[in-house]
């Protein structure tokens, strides 16, 4: 009985500890290289959204995008928000902003949608503010379809775990007595 209870819980924590990606995967086969350009880490879709909500805020107030960015870098510690601070930062010292905005869009896909709506404003002088309502609603739909992925599949991921925990019951309640009584028939 103990036996079996113990197997299931070893089996409960392996497959809850081991992502999914490196089930199957050899160890030491198909590792990246590293490239020398050191890439952030995995930006958030709610770190996108916290930036433009800012952004959004700042210029319905009347400020251009520059004083916008430098405002939302003010409030704002995410990473999104530094890196713009250090675009509009190198800007005011002579560098060109279309390159360092065409950088940050490389970085991550959720920072591209931004990107293009500040370039496109930047470069043709279209008002951004209602492009950037329409961005943050789309990501706000983005961020809650991602969620519901997440439930869904939960379900199939305790699927396993459950029916190891109830295996072992199933077989002493149902199974054993079951051929106890056929033994002694």
């Amino acid at each position: 009985m103990e036996i079996f209870l113990v197997s299931s819980l070893i089996g409960v924590s392996v497959y809850f500890s081991k992502p999914l990606s490196q089930i199957g995967r050899l160890h030491g086969t198909s590792k990246k290289k590293k490239s020398r350009i050191e890439k952030p880490k995995a930006k958030s879709l709610s770190e996108t959204r916290e930036v433009v909500n800012f952004l959004i805020l700042n210029i319905s107030a009347g400020m251009t995008i520059p004083k916008a960015i430098a405002t939302t870098t003010k409030l704002s510690d995410t990473e999104l928000s530094r890196y713009l601070g250090k675009a509009i930062r190198s800007h005011s010292l002579g560098s060109s902003i279309d390159q360092e905005l065409i950088q940050l869009e490389q970085l991550d896909r959720f920072w591209k949608l931004l990107i293009r709506q500040l370039r496109q404003s930047w470069e043709h002088g279209a008002t951004i503010q209602e492009n950037l309502v329409e961005l943050s609603d789309y990501l706000i739909d983005l961020e809650q379809s991602q969620i519901l992925k997440k439930v869904r599949s939960a379900g199939v991921k305790s699927v396993l775990p459950l029916g190891l925990c109830f295996l072992p019951a199933f077989m002493l309640v149902v199974v054993v007595p079951l051929i106890a009584g056929l033994i002694n028939f």
